[in-house]
């Protein structure tokens, strides 16, 4: 694995999120669209891999065990802290692993349980750190309650393992191919990526027997973002 330059790289690939929907989702999710319009950004090109793409890329040995967040529309904020944050941490060998979702989603709700952008908790999370999810004084599901001195200057204890983040593509990019061979590259070069989308009925039905989502008819539910390790 050539982990030295990817864990101080987060990659954000936020694809199309363009209308909020009235249906309701069975899960919580809350991606909200962001206001950058950016075409693909070729940051790593053929020369990131030493050798052709390989037929499959795994990266979950780094993986922390998936938490669940239940019916809060802070999906941006568990992929930032939870999944993002905790694979870097057990790549980068750290003691602390588990980081606290509630700390990031909190301080960017505006007060209120409707998601966010997949930049403000990233934002968050790189200027404060992240308190873990041990000591943060309200638990994986208070939103309301606003992180304690306490949680702050814990928080600063621990600096996300990653410096920055770049966007790869934001909106429908410049569309076709690019797109998603540019998602390869990174996760062939050991760079988790975030993903924003569009979630249909067909995701809500993805079970360990039925592992790919199909669906591009049935009525949106909501934006969700996820963090692609292969």
């Amino acid at each position: 694995m050539n982990s030295h330059r990817s864990l101080a790289l987060c990659l954000l690939a936020a694809l199309s999120l363009t209308a909020a929907t009235a249906q309701a989702a069975v899960h919580g999710m809350g991606l909200k669209p962001s206001s950058l319009m950016q075409p693909v950004t070729p940051l790593f090109g053929t020369e990131s891999v030493s050798t052709p793409l390989p037929a499959s890329v795994d990266l979950t040995a780094w993986a922390i065990t998936p938490g669940d967040k239940g019916q809060v529309d802070a999906c941006a904020s568990w992929a930032t802290a939870h999944t993002l944050t905790g694979w870097y941490a057990n790549a980068n060998k750290q003691a602390q692993t588990r980081f606290a979702p509630m700390y990031l989603y909190s301080q960017v709700n505006g007060g209120v349980d409707e998601g966010s952008t997949l930049e403000a908790p990233l934002q968050i999370a790189l200027a404060q750190g992240i308190d873990t999810e041990q000591h943060y004084s309200w638990g994986n599901y208070d939103w309301k309650h606003q992180p304690t001195a306490a949680d702050k200057a814990n928080a600063a204890k621990n600096t996300t393992p990653y410096r920055h983040y770049t966007v790869l593509y934001s909106g429908r990019g410049n569309g076709g191919s690019a797109l998603i061979q540019q998602i390869k590259l990174a996760l062939a070069s050991s760079t988790p990526v975030a993903i924003g989308f569009y979630v249909r009925q067909g995701f809500e039905d993805l079970t360990a027997k039925n592992q790919v989502d199909y669906d591009i008819t049935t009525p949106i539910l909501g934006g969700h973002a996820v963090i692609a390790l292969g």
